[in-house]
This record gives C-alpha cells, structure tokens and sequence, in this order.
C-alpha cells in the first residue's frame, strides 16, 4: 500500500491536475474533466469557477475550458527567466541585425492561432504591430502556414473544415482548397510567405523549427513592410533556414 505524502494539499492537487488537464486537452467539458480525472463533478466545477475567475482558466461559449490570459502571462515571465528562450532570442537578434527588420518566433496554440512567444524589433520606424504572448490567425500569416502544413493530417482535416476564413485582404486566402494548395507548397519549399494577407503593406517570410524527433513544434520569421522586403527576399530565404536548424540543435541539447 502507497503511503500517502500528507505535506500534499488535496484540494491544490485537484486544482492542479485540472489545470493540466486543461492544458494538454484543451476544449474540455466538466463532464469529461470529471470522468477522465475521477473527480466529483461538483468539486470540478468549483475548481474551475476558482481558475476562471483567477484567469488562468477562460470559458468558452459552448461550455467548455480553455487556457485563459493569466497562464499566457505567466509563460511570458517563464520564457524571460528561461536560459534556452535567452539564447533563442539571440538568434533572433541576429536575424535582426542582418536585415533591419523585425523578426518572431511562434508556436500553435489549442485554438490553431499562432502564439507569438519572442520577438525582436527592427530599429526601422516602420514595423510589424506584433507583441509577445498576443495569438493571429495561422491561415493568413507565414508562420502560421509553416505549422499548419506540419500538422496531423486528422487535425490538418478538422481545422480546414473551419472554413471560408475571415477576409483580412485583397490577398488573403479564403477557402480551404487554396490554403491546402499554400500549404502543399510550404512543405515542398519549406518555407511560407505572408503577401500581405494579415495586413496591408505586411509582408513576411517564415521556415519550420524542429525538436530532437524531428517534429516540427515552432516557427521562425522575419517580416516588415512589402516594400523594403522585395529586396530582401532571396536573402530571407537564404539565412532562415539556417538560423531554425541553430535553434533547432540548442532545443536537442536541452533534450527536449
């Protein structure tokens, strides 16, 4: 017989198996949160009152549970204090520094929208509006394409049964055969383009991060106004590969 660790506080242990519950599966509903940890559904509940009120948990309005702002916030200052995210924003200063535009690093997040999780800023006077912790679009932005057109197939599936996606731009797509067809071409290519369909005048350029399986997990990208990166272009395409494959070797020295 197990002996039970009574430093442990039940209710906390609860809160917190639901929380990654929460986060591994995202979309859950009380009923399945309950039945898949064994908890009473009335101390779920309340569990999830608590975290939603706190903002680490957000409601969604067909009843089911979802990561909320506080926990964004938290990977933020996670991410600050993290020795493998300093020498990824390295990278990404250099990036930067070579082509005087700002450059970003995404992952996707439960809702299939791209998490900005570090950026650098150019010193030009015009940028890209992108913050860290702030999520856009995966269909109409390059690092978006780059981590649809490596998803699972199934999941690939259910996110183009979404569409028509909302208008952003004259050029951006609309329909789930023309994204299919990007996102086709991204894999053959292996990197994405964002011609000015999030934002007018916005163009940018992002490749595929791989983890030590090979997997890819996040993207990398550098963007400013469509006229400065016309010329830039070639370059772009050149240099970033290079720099995912450097972060890709600091993510398999960390073992992840």
């Amino acid at each position: 017989m197990t002996k039970k660790n009574t430093y442990l506080l039940d209710t906390l242990s609860n809160a917190m198996a639901v929380l990654d519950h929460v986060a591994a599966n995202g979309y859950s509903t009380l009923t399945q949160i309950s039945d898949t940890l064994g908890i009473n559904k009335t101390v779920v509940f309340r569990i999830l009152y608590t975290l939603q009120a706190a903002g680490y948990i957000a409601k969604t309005e067909n009843s089911t549970y979802i990561l909320g702002h506080k926990m964004v916030l938290l990977g933020q200052l996670g991410l600050k204090h993290n020795a493998m995210h300093q020498q990824v924003k390295g990278k990404l200063r250099e990036l930067t520094a070579q082509f005087n535009e700002s450059s970003h690093m995404g992952l996707l997040d439960d809702s299939a929208n791209v998490l900005i999780v570090s950026k650098i800023d150019a010193t030009a006077t015009i940028q890209m509006t992108s913050q860290i912790g702030r999520t856009m679009p995966a269909y109409c932005s390059a690092m978006g394409k780059c981590l649809l057109a490596y998803l699972d197939p199934a999941e690939l599936k259910d996110y183009l049964n979404t569409a028509p996606f909302p208008r952003k731009t004259l050029t951006t797509l609309v329909s789930a055969e023309e994204l299919l067809r990007e996102l086709t071409l991204v894999r053959s290519r292996g990197y994405a383009f964002d011609n000015e369909e999030s934002e007018e005048g916005l163009f940018c350029v992002a490749v595929p991060v791989h983890n030590s399986q090979g997997e890819v997990y996040a993207a990398i990208s550098v963007s400013g106004p469509a006229n400065r990166m016309i010329n830039k272009i070639n370059l772009v395409v050149e240099q970033l590969p290079v720099v995912a494959n450097e972060i890709s070797r600091l993510e398999a020295n960390t073992g992840r």
